[in-house]
């Protein structure tokens, strides 16, 4: 599921993946939506949601302390 929003495979989640990704399946999102994605689950705070952070969104693990 990780590289269906991987769309440029470079490793991590991009807004632009995140775009790419929503079109691909019909959806729009609006920029609002997309910086809340983005705030809530870019745990580190760099601008793009690694494979450690995807896993958190899905496993819902509460402890995002332990990401590494």
């Amino acid at each position: 599921m990780f590289n269906q929003f991987d769309t440029d495979g470079s490793g991590v989640i991009t807004k632009d993946n995140i775009v790419t990704a929503m079109q691909k399946i019909g959806h729009s999102i609006t920029q609002v939506e997309l910086d809340n994605i983005m705030a809530e689950h870019d745990i580190e705070k760099n601008g793009v949601i690694s494979y450690k952070e995807f896993k958190y969104i899905f496993l819902d693990i509460q402890d995002q302390e332990n990401l590494s």
